[in-house]
C-alpha cells in the first residue's frame, strides 16, 4: 500500500516536458530578431521618412 502512495506521487512530480524551453528560445529569438530589424532600418532608413529627401516622382 505504502509503494502504491509512492509511486502515485513519484508519478505526479516528474519533471515538466523540455520542449517548452525549445519554444521559448525560438519565440524570443524571432522577437529579437524582428526588434534589432526594424532597429536597424529606423537607423539606417532615417532621411528617407521625410519626404523632401525623396527622389522626383517619375514622369512629372
Amino acid at each position: 500500500m505504502a509503494q502504491d502512495e509512492k509511486l502515485i506521487v513519484t508519478k505526479q512530480t516528474r519533471p515538466a516536458n523540455k520542449d517548452w524551453i525549445l519554444w521559448t528560445l525560438v519565440g524570443t529569438f524571432i522577437v529579437v530578431s524582428i526588434v534589432v530589424m526594424l532597429g536597424v532600418d529606423y537607423y539606417y532608413a532615417a532621411d528617407l521618412s521625410n519626404p523632401a529627401n525623396l527622389p522626383e516622382a517619375v514622369g512629372k
